[in-house]
């Protein structure tokens, strides 16, 4: 599968995903880089907003990258039924842009929070966990000041009646003592569009995919959502072809 990750200026996730994503040549991943002042997309079947801090996060969270060049280009394959990833920074971003609901606040601890998180699954039917069940608990890195997700009045029942909410934080391991630093409304950690096309979660799951990851004890838990991202491409061009 053909990957194209965004990088912006001061942003640090791009190589990192790319490794996680195309371990080995052989792999049949390949990573596309694509630059902030792109006014077109090269030929990519996904593209990817990676963790980091574009811009240094000034003058608030993902603000200036969401105004960058390569966000119109983004938005037009995003129109075309392209699949969209954003990730940490990348979820901002998105928001930011107005291809996903709502903003991020500072977290509730008043923080920069750098740990592994227990996830739930709610919902399959989209690009990034169909390869896991509801009610499944995942546990994945986060690493961000920003991450309490906060939507506009309304729109966390319209994702929870449409079914847009992929993963929450598990209250039960959110914190020391069942204390929730983050304090995302409604525990949203992910989110998708109308078309599930568009698909947003403050998680970086290029820390918890190869060994060296569990060797340091963390989960192989993010080669799930990368399954699901490479299930979802391959069932996407399949429909294509039988529909021609």
């Amino acid at each position: 599968m053909r990957w194209g990750i965004v990088r912006f200026p001061g942003s640090f996730g791009a190589e990192d995903f790319a490794e996680a994503v195309c371990p080995q040549p052989a792999s049949g991943d390949v990573a596309v880089f694509i630059g902030h002042l792109e006014a077109d997309l090269p030929d990519v079947e996904v593209v990817v907003l990676p963790a980091g801090m574009a811009f240094d996060d000034l003058p608030r969270v993902g603000v200036l990258a969401a105004r960058s060049p390569v966000l119109s280009a983004i938005r037009r394959f995003a129109d075309a039924g392209g699949l969209v990833v954003g990730l940490g920074n990348g979820f901002q971003i998105l928001c930011e842009a107005g291809l996903l609901p709502g903003r991020f606040d500072e977290n509730a601890c008043g923080g920069f929070l750098a740990r592994p998180v227990r996830l739930r699954v709610e919902n399959v039917a989209n690009p990034l966990v169909n390869r896991g069940n509801v009610a499944d608990r995942l546990w994945l890195p986060m690493a961000a000041r920003h991450a309490a997700w906060r939507g506009e009045k309304g729109d966390l029942e319209s994702l929870e009646r449409n079914g847009r909410i992929i993963l929450r934080y598990d209250p039960l391991a959110s914190g020391l003592l069942g204390e929730d630093p983050i304090g995302a409304e409604g525990g949203v950690a992910a989110l998708t569009n109308h078309a599930s096309n568009v698909v947003g979660a403050m998680v970086n799951p290029e820390y918890a995919a190869l060994p060296r990851d569990r060797a340091f004890g963390l989960s192989s838990d993010g080669n799930i959502l990368f399954e699901s991202l490479r299930a979802w491409v391959s069932l996407s061009a399949g429909r294509e072809s039988s529909s021609r």
